[in-house]
This record gives structure tokens, C-alpha cells and sequence, in this order.
């Protein structure tokens, strides 16, 4: 699983609370599989992380919060369908 973490305020707790599980965190074209964010985030702006992702060759799958939220309580990787997320357009 590599993800990468979008939030501005605890994105460095996050980030070693998804390394503790074994996740990889870096936002890479054909690597990164996951960009989680706060719902509430994508639609007051695009953020630098997105306007990157939103280049690349292979997207990753654009989930909010729950999903890893999920992830971390139960240890099993949920269908991304009840948690993603629609790409911005700009």
C-alpha cells in the first residue's frame, strides 16, 4: 500500500501513524495508490498534492479520511467504491 496523506494541519502525525502500519507515504506516478484527504478540503480548494496527482499517468485512487480511518481500526484494505471521491476538474 503506498498513500499519500493530504492534510495541512496533522499531516505529520498521520504520516508516521501510516508508516507505523506499514504504509509507504510519497506521491510518485505508477506508485502512490491512494490520495487520502479530508473531504471538506477538496472542495474549498485544490490543493498543490492534487493539482500533481491530477498529471500523472496512472491516478491513484482519490479517497476521503474513512477509508484509511477503516484501515487503521479493522487492518483490511475496504473497497475504495463507498469512500472515493470525484477527481476535481480544474
Amino acid at each position: 500500500l503506498q498513500i499519500f496523506i493530504f492534510d495541512k494541519l496533522d499531516g505529520d502525525a498521520l504520516v508516521e501513524l501510516a508508516k507505523i502500519v506499514g504504509a509507504e507515504v510519497d506521491l510518485k506516478d505508477g506508485k502512490t495508490t491512494h490520495l487520502i484527504i479530508f473531504t471538506q478540503e477538496l472542495g474549498k480548494r485544490v490543493s498543490e498534492s492534487i493539482k500533481i496527482a491530477m498529471k500523472f499517468k496512472q491516478r491513484p485512487k482519490l479517497v476521503s479520511w474513512d477509508w484509511f480511518h477503516h484501515f487503521l481500526e479493522t487492518g483490511v484494505i475496504q473497497e475504495e467504491q463507498n469512500f472515493e471521491l470525484a477527481w476535481p476538474t480544474k
